[in-house]
């Protein structure tokens, strides 16, 4: 899979219109702007967010619903004179879109028979003219360089569209909405970044904030409810069971054969991300060693001390045990922290205390080992293990265990997930539980 950007361009300084727009749009559909932070990957039922990213030049919108970008650029499309919706599709395709109020002013693709923006919209597009839309966008010197953008083609699509950014003087329009929830702006010095964050005004009914993990029983249902559903018992004819055995062999058989494409396809986007990597030079961030006065600044899964670990978003820290290692991981807002042990990797997540049922739910076909409810620093805590059979996990004849801790706090859930493939190792889990056991929230 290659790379997909979208972005809303308005051109001059309209942060406050833009917001304007999303508040009333938003506000239509019955979502209200929320002050608290963004701790878990977004609820696309009752959650959106939007990064406006803007200079004196440009304000740039990145929305985290693709599927209503179209609508929310009719919003702009009100006001402002033009609106530039500029597109990168799976590193294969790339283009761009100039609207003003009455529609389509000029459209750009570099193969229309492999991908269109906005398909919903059959009207025919005008073919971009370089001297109208140089003129439009106020760039009417730039005309024989966006010819030659139009001209340009290579391997890597995104190259062409970073040209196009540069000679608008929008380069961040190359950023993606996954860059900025992760934090990633190291490369947009000069332009300002805010996250507008947009709740349902009705979900906070749906909240079950008041089950309890100890309460709560494997596979989501109440601890406290003892009744028992009986049902009659189905029989299923044998011809049935045939067919449905016939269809699973074919089906092993096309995924066996599909195996090699997926692993040439997961090679390509490696080496995909890898040139992307290289060709915007952006250097990972190191972690840095900050003074005791520096604490309350420190980022995201930065290291405090020799073995203490803080994740600021989430205002937690935990402390690794004698041999843990601090592990690399996702940056995404639910990610907290990931660490390794021996082999065996660890990583904790947040999720909403909505999603409890969803967290104590057993795999099918798996056996309980152990089921433990404690507490951690006066937190609620439960330690799961589950035996998994061989389906589980490939290139294992026997059965492998999957763990689970979980921290029950008042604003999330803490998960640690680990997996051991073969046999469950002693000396490793009292490791995982000394970590585990040092988790706190920062005051």
């Amino acid at each position: 899979m290659g790379a997909f950007y979208n972005s809303i361009c308005v051109p001059g300084r309209e942060r406050q219109q833009v917001k304007s727009s999303l508040l009333r749009w938003l506000g239509l559909k019955g979502f209200e702007l929320s002050e608290q932070p963004v701790l878990f990957d977004l609820d696309g039922e009752s959650e959106r967010c939007a990064f406006l990213v803007s200079n004196d030049r440009w304000t740039l919108v990145f929305f985290s619903k693709f599927e209503e970008e179209r609508r929310l650029i009719r919003e702009l499309q009100c006001w402002s004179p033009v609106v530039l919706y500029i597109w990168v599709q799976d590193s294969d395709v790339w283009g761009y879109d100039l609207l003003d109020r009455e529609g389509f002013a000029a459209s750009f693709n570099s193969n229309p028979r492999g991908f269109r923006s906005f398909a919903e919209d059959l009207a025919e597009r005008p073919e971009a003219d370089p001297e109208v839309v140089c003129e439009r966008l106020g760039l009417e010197d730039r005309v024989d360089a966006l010819r030659r953008i139009h001209r340009s083609s290579g391997l890597f699509t995104e190259d062409a569209c970073l040209e196009l950014c540069r000679l608008i003087d929008a380069e961040a329009a190359l950023t993606s909405y996954d860059d900025l929830e992760r934090g990633a702006t190291d490369d947009l010095d000069g332009w300002q970044v805010e996250q507008l964050h947009f709740v349902r005004s009705d979900s906070a009914a749906a909240l079950d904030d008041l089950i309890d993990l100890h309460e709560l029983s494997l596979g989501g249902r109440d601890g406290l409810a003892t009744r028992t559903i009986r049902s009659q018992r189905i029989e299923i004819p044998r011809e049935v069971l045939a067919e449905a055995e016939r269809r699973r062999r074919r089906v092993g058989r096309i995924v066996y054969a599909l195996r090699p494409m997926s692993w040439l396809a997961r090679t390509w986007r490696k080496g995909s991300e890898a040139s992307r990597e290289r060709r915007l030079a952006l250097p990972p961030a190191a972690p840095r060693m900050p003074k005791e006065a520096e604490v309350s600044r420190v980022e995201s899964s930065d290291i405090i001390e020799v073995r203490h670990l803080i994740n600021e978003r989430h205002r937690c820290r935990i402390r690794l045990a004698v041999g843990g290692e601090l592990q690399s991981s996702s940056t995404k807002p639910a990610s907290v922290f990931a660490f390794q042990i021996g082999d065996t990797t660890v990583t904790c997540t947040a999720r909403p205390r909505s999603r409890i049922r969803e967290v104590l739910q057993q795999p099918s076909h798996s056996n309980v080992l152990c089921d433990e409810k404690y507490r951690i620093g006066g937190l609620k805590a439960r330690h799961i293990v589950f035996e998994l059979p061989p389906l589980y996990l490939a290139g294992t004849t026997g059965p492998s265990y999957l763990g689970l801790y979980v921290v029950q706090t008042e604003p999330a859930l803490y998960v640690f997930l680990y997996r051991f493939p073969r046999k469950i190792l002693k000396e490793v889990e009292r490791a995982i539980r000394s970590t585990v056991g040092s988790f706190r929230l920062l005051s």
